[in-house]
């Protein structure tokens, strides 16, 4: 835990002045220190966001949180690698998110697609509204190739497969089957890339983009991606004391783009970054 003591300059509310006088903290740092009130103004602790006059001695005491590292940026899009668990977007607006993180920074920022809240690795944005739409329509056509690194229970693990099963939703949960050629089947592969004692390490080519594909298919095929709690196997989770899953978006290459042709020739990868 680190504490950081400034005395207000102005009037302003707590908030905006955490913000300013503290630049690392994000918002979620901020509203949870709140929360927890880990706040003090002249020695007083609070919970909530309050009017701040001239003079207000603040200390404020925090354990640094780092979400993002920025892995490329240019003027039309922005590649990071998600280090923690956090929602990628939410229709909700009082939710916490990463893309409200990065909207402090990137205020023209646009949502591209997303990762599971506990799925690390990459994902890409766009600044801009020309390549939001050339980056959606990339992602729409399979003009992506995106790879994914997981620890996985080994015992049906292969040196190499490929998966085409059907796909449907139902009650929350996402249910995969025997393909039946409808447009709305699911394919993956894999490769096996290590493998000890009862786990393995795979290197998975994500070929559709279904919800939870990943998770949900391997787990249909009885592998399971250790610390999965939705679809993994609880007794794997428990021997090895993990509860976010192991899954972390490693690899996007971009085909076939128009008017951001140049990206074709930069492939993004976290592949030399095998831990999680």
């Amino acid at each position: 835990m680190k504490v950081f003591n400034f005395i207000t300059q102005k009037e302003t509310t707590l908030k905006d002045a955490l913000h300013y006088y503290c630049s690392g903290l994000t918002n979620l740092d901020i509203m949870r220190a709140l929360k927890n009130k880990d706040v003090k103004i002249n020695g007083k602790r609070v919970r909530q966001d309050t009017m701040l006059q001239i003079g207000d001695e603040v200390q404020i005491y925090y354990s640094p949180n780092q979400y993002y590292d920025i892995i490329y940026n240019d003027n039309n899009i922005l590649v990071i690698n998600k280090l923690k668990s956090i929602e990628t977007n939410s229709a909700d607006e009082q939710k916490q998110t990463l893309l409200k993180e990065l909207q402090v920074d990137f205020p023209s920022i646009k949502p591209i697609h997303r990762l599971d809240t506990n799925t690390l690795g990459l994902i890409v944005f766009a600044l801009n509204s020309l390549a939001e739409t050339e980056l959606l329509r990339a992602f729409k056509n399979g003009y992506v190739v995106k790879k994914y690194l997981a620890i996985v229970s080994s015992n049906n693990v292969k040196n190499k497969d490929y998966f085409f099963d059907s796909f449907q939703k139902h009650n929350g949960y996402v249910h995969f089957g025997k393909a039946k050629h409808d447009g709305n089947d699911a394919r993956l592969e894999y490769e096996c890339i290590e493998r000890n004692e009862d786990l393995a390490t795979i290197l998975v080519t994500l070929h559709t983009g279904k919800t939870h594909q990943i998770r949900a298919q391997l787990s249909y095929h009885q592998i399971y991606i250790l610390g999965d709690g939705k679809y993994g196997d609880k007794m794997l989770n428990r021997k090895y004391k993990k509860s976010q899953q192991q899954l972390k978006s490693v690899y996007l290459h971009f085909t076939n783009l128009n008017k951001l042709k140049y990206l074709e020739e930069k492939p993004f990868s976290l592949l030399s970054k095998t831990h999680f």
